[in-house]
């Protein structure tokens, strides 16, 4: 190890390992580990040697950048070399956990028994949030099994619907399941809570079998649990801790990139040329205490509640299930935050003449390609200005060059590709191809007409080589444009340039999939119909218009629809003042 002066620096691996076991191939396993977290010191760099089987060795890598990475890999190949069953070399010879196959399903724990045990029991009683709760006496007294936790049943709708999942889904869910399995255990009554709440808890601590941090059993779950739960991942932002934990690293390997310039131009041993820029002196990180999107605090309780139903349907809960009282009834939410659905004509999108104004600023960011003599964002303006015909990010980086009709002209849409992790992907790869469309059946296409402007761009765009034989629009390298890289930094320097002084906080971090609720605003204010929209779009129209149609303020006008020339001149000479 090195520190940000390039000095070896003496450091050990702690007993027991700071990082989780397959940590070094998946990435969201790393998830809120910091350097600092782990005695790093600042600006710290890894070099790792180790041994693969069946490879040349031995094996090296630096971890300059970042150094946790470097940890959790040399963490992972000090369990390989323990347990050498358990993993095995991926293609970049790095040791992969062995997963096993996936368990059956958890069967219901409780028999007649318990059931003949609590027999004239009033139900409701066993819901009281007290220490003489009835279910609690006689799980105490040893007369009722404490059953099955919340892990088991996670672990069971995963293993049950996990090859019903496409992989991206299948990313998504077991972020969501490894984190409610995280928030749903034992803890110490909170300050807050009140006289019975607490001496309640401390009852069902007492009980064999039940211990703080272990996983909830769902048998003894009552709603201050949920409660809990809920706040829990409304204050726990992972996207906040992720974003200021990456911002730290970069902050970190800036410094000592200029450091080691600086002292290598002092002892007479820098090569020449420019001297790396002296970064700022503060760092900029996000609020750490911004709470969640309602959307997330929604997401979280729909699986919370998919864990007490699947545990109710078999038979685990003896006590009435407490989502409903928790969550409310007749439609009424009022355990969790739940979006608020904002009139069509009240969402803050940029218009099509700033999605202009987009792309034209786009063209001259990023670094030099020196291949063409242009700046490397020119490769995205014509992506920028192809995403008003509204599809969706993983149609537009799944079209083919021939997918351009440009007689007629228009785009099809045809297949998506998304980036899953590679362990959710069957082919091991954070690429997915699918040859279809999200909720159409394979082999339907869909067809959006362009304005001849954004056609010509397109044209222009191949004619600069911008394409590949598989994919219309390419990242940097000529591969398929991934979401992030260098044309996430290509946009956000085009959105400082366009939004930088706008009084409006959501245009000025404007996000790459605003495109999509622009082009649906567009459509509608155009004269288009919420029905032609939503099929141009491959939406239903009510899911439309809760979460994609709007525009700031009040403005009602509509422009009459004669054509995609005729409202490209009108939308793309309309400004938001904002």
């Amino acid at each position: 190890m090195t520190d940000a002066e390039g000095q070896p620096v003496s450091w050990t691996l702690p007993d027991p390992l700071p990082t989780p076991a397959g940590a070094g191939t998946n990435e969201r396993l790393r998830v809120g580990v910091t350097a600092s977290a782990l005695g790093l010191p600042p600006g710290a760099g890894f070099e790792l040697r180790w041994r693969t089987p069946n490879a040349a060795n031995p094996r090296r890598r630096s971890y300059q950048a970042d150094p946790v990475l470097g940890v959790a890999i040399a963490a992972d190949i000090v369990r390989a070399a323990a347990q050498p069953a358990c993993w095995s070399p991926n293609s970049d010879h790095l040791p992969a956990r062995v997963e096993p196959e996936p368990a059956a399903p958890v069967p219901a724990r409780f028999t007649a028994q318990p059931q003949a045990v609590l027999r004239g029991v009033d139900p409701a009683s066993r819901a009281h949030v007290s220490p003489d709760n009835p279910l609690l006496i006689a799980v105490r007294d040893g007369q009722v099994a404490l059953g099955s936790t919340v892990a088991d049943v996670v672990d069971e709708i995963v293993n049950q619907r996990w090859p019903d999942w496409g992989p991206q889904h299948r990313s998504d869910m077991a972020n969501k399941y490894d984190f409610l399995k995280q928030v749903m255990v034992y803890r110490e009554p909170a300050a807050s809570d009140t006289p019975e709440v607490t001496a309640w808890k401390r009852a069902r601590l007492e009980i064999e079998g039940v211990e703080l941090g272990a996983s909830m059993h769902v048998a003894l779950i009552l709603v201050p649990d949920l409660a809990d739960a809920i706040k829990v991942r409304r204050e726990s932002n992972r996207r906040v801790d992720l974003l200021n934990a990456q911002a730290v690293a970069k902050f970190d390997e800036a410094w000592a990139r200029y450091y080691n310039a600086v002292e290598a131009k002092k002892n007479k041993t820098w090569r020449g040329g420019r001297l790396p820029k002296m970064p700022p002196e503060v760092l900029k990180v996000y609020d750490p205490d911004t709470g969640v999107q309602a959307r997330t605090e929604e997401a979280f309780a729909g699986a919370l509640a998919a864990v007490l139903r699947q545990a109710a349907n078999t038979g685990r809960l003896l006590a009435p299930n407490p989502w409903p009282a928790f969550a409310g009834s007749g439609g009424k939410r009022t355990g969790y935050r739940r979006p608020v659905v904002a009139d069509v004509h009240q969402r803050q999108v940029p218009t099509i003449g700033q999605i202009v104004d987009l792309a034209d600023a786009i063209r001259t960011t990023g670094p030099i390609d020196h291949s063409r003599n242009r700046h490397m964002g020119d490769r995205y303006a014509a992506y920028v200005l192809a995403r008003t015909a509204g599809g969706r990010t993983s149609e537009y980086a799944g079209l083919h060059p021939s997918d351009f009709h440009r007689a007629a002209p228009e785009l099809e849409f045809r297949r998506s590709v998304t980036f899953p992790t590679a362990e959710a992907n069957a082919v091991d790869s954070s690429v997915h191809i699918a040859n279809m469309l999200k909720g159409r059946p394979p082999g339907e296409t869909r067809r959006v007409g362009l304005p001849t402007a954004v056609a010509d761009a397109i044209a222009v765009h191949l004619e600069a080589g911008y394409h590949s034989d598989e994919f219309l629009f390419t990242g940097a390298t000529g591969g398929v444009l991934r979401p992030g890289g260098s044309f996430l930094r290509c946009w956000n320097e085009a959105v400082a340039r366009v939004f930088g002084e706008s009084a409006e906080p959501s245009l000025k971090e404007l996000g790459p999939r605003t495109l999509r609720k622009s082009a649906v605003t567009w459509l509608i204010r155009a004269g288009k119909s919420v029905t032609e929209a939503a099929e141009l779009t491959g939406h239903k129209p009510e899911i439309l218009l809760k979460h994609y149609a709007g525009v700031s303020g009040n403005r009602r006008a509509i422009h009459p629809w004669t054509g995609w020339d005729d409202a490209w001149a009108w939308a793309s000479l309309e400004r938001d003042e904002t």
